[in-house]
């Protein structure tokens, strides 16, 4: 289940509508909030957005498989679009894919026989995720895969003074 705990401790439950929900990703200003859920327990996971205060849902992908951990990326612009857009990443069969929030303009991002996890967008506006138990980089159209961190990671986090945090999973507390 998503829930919403208010500054006075009122505690409110936003996915009442589905099976399941997990992966809550807030939008940059705090005034939406994507998330994977599965409507009954046979259907696969895909990647909804709500406003924060949990109205106005709607269904983002319309995959076969399970879609996962979504995150915003930054608004993209091309030269031949009038108009800069929004859209998400995801995960799914292991791969990193983006979406307009639409749902059109479907792109698979990374194509690497490992699962590729846990994206994350940093705050110059690349992204980076978990593969083959490294860090990897890769811009929001897929473009320029690069090695971002060459030591065992996983679920990166950014701070607000642009540093990264990860799992270390073979690490030891000294």
């Amino acid at each position: 289940r998503l829930a919403l705990l208010a500054p006075d401790g009122q505690l409110r439950i936003l996915s009442q509508a589905f099976h399941s929900a997990t992966d809550p990703e807030v939008y940059f200003d705090g005034s939406r909030i994507l998330f994977a859920a599965k409507r009954t327990a046979t259907d696969p996971y895909q990647i909804f957005e709500m406003n924060a205060n949990g109205t106005a849902v709607r269904q983002i992908t319309h995959s076969q498989t399970d879609c996962r951990q979504p995150v915003y990326q930054s608004r993209i612009f091309t030269v031949d679009e009038p108009k800069p857009w929004d859209q998400v990443a995801y995960v799914s069969n292991g791969s990193l894919h983006s979406v307009k929030l639409d749902g059109s303009g479907h792109q698979q991002l990374t194509f690497t026989p490992s699962q590729d996890t846990d994206p994350l967008i940093l705050p110059d506006g690349r992204m980076i995720y978990a593969s083959q138990s490294r860090l990897f980089g890769v811009n929001l159209d897929g473009t320029d895969y690069a090695l971002f961190l060459n030591r065992a990671a996983r679920t990166p986090a950014v701070t607000t003074q642009r540093e990264v945090v990860f799992v270390e999973p073979n690490g030891r507390n000294s």
